[in-house]
């Protein structure tokens, strides 16, 4: 089973479509923006993934929209985001903490190391 949601596009004036296809092999997404086009994430795929309903190009889309995010609240897309949500933390505080290496030696640099 296919369904098809338009989404708003913020570079032009006609939506994407996000196509969420259900089947045995599991549910894939597809959008025809064109990062979608490439394969890559894209954030009109992951708005749908995360239901945010402001992604809806017009409330006709509301119907189609209901039954992809029931899917995939179904799937194993809710425990990615979470990982990635987790991955993101992580490299947040590797920054937090490159950072603060780099001010420590550029201090040790002007006061001196023993």
């Amino acid at each position: 089973m296919e369904t098809t949601i338009l989404v708003k596009s913020s570079s032009r004036d006609e939506p994407y479509a996000v196509a969420v296809s259900s089947a045995e092999s599991g549910l894939a997404i597809f959008c025809d923006c064109p990062a979608g086009e490439w394969g890559k994430y894209c954030k009109h795929k992951m708005a749908i993934v995360l239901a945010d309903e402001r992604i809806l190009y017009d409330e006709e889309q509301r119907d189609n929209f209901s039954r992809v995010t029931k899917w995939i609240s179904e799937s194993g897309y809710p425990d990615l985001v979470q990982e990635l949500r987790e991955s993101e933390k992580a490299l947040e505080l590797a920054k937090k903490n490159v950072k603060n290496q780099k001010e420590k030696i550029a201090r040790l640099m002007k006061e001196g190391l023993k």
